[in-house]
């Protein structure tokens, strides 16, 4: 009896993610002072730190993944897939892909 009582307190919990209605798997997440950049659907995103809509900062054929801000945060090393080749090129974003930092 006592265990029913902790599972029924437990389900009647919150869940502490709620991924809204149009829940979006990111991956791979980096982080700067300001930014959070991270992978999906084949492509490098941003997104401030402290919400907002993100913004797509890759379109190519290729796939990136894997972003990870420089120590500076003011570049992201990623993994590319072009052509079956694979690199780690960095890219050094202008001021309009980081709007407010």
């Amino acid at each position: 009896m006592f265990l029913a009582s902790i599972a029924l307190l437990a389900a009647s919990q919150p869940d502490p993610f709620d991924p809204g209605p149009h829940p979006l798997l990111m991956r791979h997440p980096t982080v700067s002072a300001t930014r959070i950049v991270f992978a999906f659907g084949g492509d490098l995103w941003s997104v401030a730190r402290t919400g907002g809509e993100a913004t797509r900062l890759t379109s190519s054929p290729g796939i990136e993944s894997d972003p990870f801000f420089s120590p500076d945060g003011k570049s992201v090393a990623f993994t590319g897939q072009y052509d079956g080749a694979t690199s780690t090129p960095t890219w050094s974003p202008p001021k309009a892909a980081f709007p407010n930092g």
